[in-house]
């Protein structure tokens, strides 16, 4: 028996990042599938409505006028880093939305942004002396790598960001002390802080938990905490026991070893 076609089958389609065996199974499945012939219409109107809406020029020009701006009280060196810092990955993610093709796997397939207006996902960069680079699923990155976690599609929706390494410690990434669940309501949203990977071997793995309601947060480090106890399961597994209403998306990193 077939499983029926996600949408987050339907996206990555959309982006060409299924392998050739993938396409033919699924290119079989829609000839048979309105409901989804109909989804995967719906993803790609999604990706030019992006286009339209937020040509490169002005994104640009919005990224460049905001760095620009200077608060009145004076800042310390790493404040004024850090925002510099948001200002160059929020230009490479404008980039990406415009040209969702730019970054190519081994294989020749693109990879982009997801769609807006379907599923709320992570997105992952690394920043390495100020330059950015988007990660793909499973890549392998080194302790000490400077990770910048951005949400696609999140429309305004309520997110909490957690992580399990591979020594099962969870870590709370969104919303920090002080900062609200909301996320700004926008096709991209870069979380305000990024993150250095510590020596933790094997793995990171990223989990997005979204909702149209306030999130429990303790929830999500409880059932984080309890994955992270089953490592042979916890890079594979959703986490258990949310509520049906929240939505979950993960993110995957291996860890290597510093050359």
């Amino acid at each position: 028996m077939q499983r029926p076609i996600s949408d987050l089958r339907l996206e990555r389609y959309a982006l060409g990042e299924l392998d050739s065996q993938d396409v033919q199974l699924l290119e079989a499945q829609l000839e048979h599938d309105q409901n989804a012939q109909e989804r995967l219409s719906y993803i790609r109107s999604s990706q030019q409505e992006i286009a339209n809406r937020y040509p490169a020029k002005v994104f640009l020009r919005q990224v460049k006028e905001r760095a620009s701006i200077k608060e009145k009280k004076s800042k310390s060196f790493f404040e004024q880093y850090r925002y510099g810092l948001m200002a160059v990955v929020t230009v490479a993610l404008c980039l990406l939305i415009i040209n969702p093709g730019s970054n190519s796997t081994q294989q020749g397939q693109q990879i982009g942004v997801r769609t807006k207006g379907i599923i709320p996902s992570l997105m992952v960069h690394q920043i390495e002396k100020g330059k950015v680079a988007q990660l793909r699923e499973s890549d392998v990155v080194v302790s000490g790598a400077q990770i910048q976690l951005s949400v696609a599609n999140g429309g305004g929706r309520h997110a909490v960001v957690v992580s399990i390494d591979g020594r099962s410690n969870v870590t709370l990434h969104y919303p920090l002390e002080g900062q609200g669940q909301q996320i700004a309501d926008e096709s991209i949203f870069s979380l305000p802080q990024s993150y250095e990977l510590d020596a933790a071997p094997s793995f990171e793995r990223f989990f997005l938990v979204t909702s149209d309601q306030p999130i429990n947060v303790e929830r999500v480090l409880s059932s984080a905490n309890k994955l992270g106890k089953q490592i042979n399961i916890s890079q594979r597994s959703d986490l258990p026991g949310l509520a049906d209403t929240q939505v979950q998306d993960s993110f995957l990193l291996r860890k290597g070893v510093k050359p």
